[in-house]
């Protein structure tokens, strides 16, 4: 299980743009969905 974490001694450099892509997803999907209910509420 190690080795899939350490994916050949690039894990260093995968996993963090792994969690930041799913961070940046995340953040732009909840902008998104706040700017639908205010444009439905005007």
């Amino acid at each position: 299980m190690s080795e899939f974490f350490a994916m050949g001694g690039y894990g260093g450099f995968i996993w963090p743009c792994y969690i930041i892509t799913g961070i940046l997803l995340v953040g732009l999907y909840w902008h998104s969905q706040k700017k639908l209910a205010s444009s439905i509420k005007d």
